[in-house]
């Protein structure tokens, strides 16, 4: 049953039937800079994702969440076969019909190579289904198109991350999503500037019980002058009582951090932030 799909377009991977027609040195181009500009101090072995946004309407958030049950069991499957790191369902909030998006999906990869072609995709399709009857296969591959837009995509590389010791990511997680968009010749200026000034400041809240996790990181594809989002940070915290009521105060910079902390904020414009709430989690 699950063979009969492998001619078709697989849903949730429409990038790969673009990404044939990239050049292939426009897209070594997005390796080398991604690498070498932004290459870390310490030996962590390097973290990729793809960011997916979706569109649900109210009439189908139903729906929606059976397709998303639908997909964790492939979603384990390609843990399990080594394609996969992980991967993460996000509410977004404030999440009006009127007001963008509604739900995201992080999908966390070891290598960018296994991320830009799907790695042995169906492979874990024929494992999490093998026994599934093909009609109720198609139904629910139908229903994936048919539940939600996929507004946005992002395949990122992450540059650094702080987390507390005992983080254990889980339902319920709330986690603050900064998108900026940096001018290509100040992208180096902008990195420097988040480890040498602000990753120490979210360190020392993390260490005070303060949140969870901090992150930095930039997208590989897509790429160029004309994308609005080249680098996104996350904060995470373990509920909303950490949010609003973990009585961490951090002490205020001095007058030359505060002045080279203006700068930097100079060099990158933030354009969107979403709060999203963690629905579900393969790990």
């Amino acid at each position: 049953m699950v063979m009969m799909m492998k001619n078709e377009k697989y849903l949730g991977y429409t990038f790969l039937d673009r990404l044939s027609k990239l050049s292939c040195m426009g897209l070594m181009m997005v390796f080398v800079v991604t690498a070498s500009s932004f290459a870390q101090e310490d030996e962590r072995p390097a973290r990729f994702f793809t960011v997916e946004f979706m569109s649900v309407d109210d009439t189908e958030n139903s729906n929606y969440m059976q397709v998303e049950s639908f997909w964790k069991e492939i979603h384990q499957a390609r843990v399990a076969n080594g394609d996969i790191m992980g991967w993460d369902l996000f509410s977004l909030t404030p999440g009006g019909t009127n007001q963008g998006y509604q739900y995201m999906t992080v999908t966390h990869f070891a290598d960018p190579v296994t991320m830009m072609t799907g790695g042995n995709f169906w492979a874990a399709v024929e494992e999490a289904y093998q026994d599934l009857p093909e009609e109720e296969f198609n139904r629910m591959w139908e229903m994936t198109a048919s539940s939600r837009d996929i507004g946005e995509r992002y395949h990122m590389r992450e540059l650094d991350s702080v987390m507390s010791e005992d983080m254990a990511p889980a339902p319920g997680m709330i986690m603050f999503v900064d998108f900026m968009k940096v001018q290509p010749d100040d992208y180096q200026d902008y990195v420097r500037a988040e480890m040498d000034l602000f990753r120490q400041r979210h360190a020392t809240q993390i260490e005070a019980g303060g949140k969870e996790f901090w992150s930095l990181s930039s997208v590989m594809v897509p790429w160029g002058s004309g994308v609005e989002t080249t680098h996104i940070t996350a904060n995470a915290f373990k509920n909303w009582d950490q949010v609003f009521n973990s009585g961490v105060s951090i002490p205020e910079p001095d007058e030359e951090m505060q002045a080279n902390m203006q700068q930097a904020l100079e060099l990158r414009d933030l354009h969107k932030v979403y709060v999203a709430t963690l629905v579900d989690i393969v790990r």
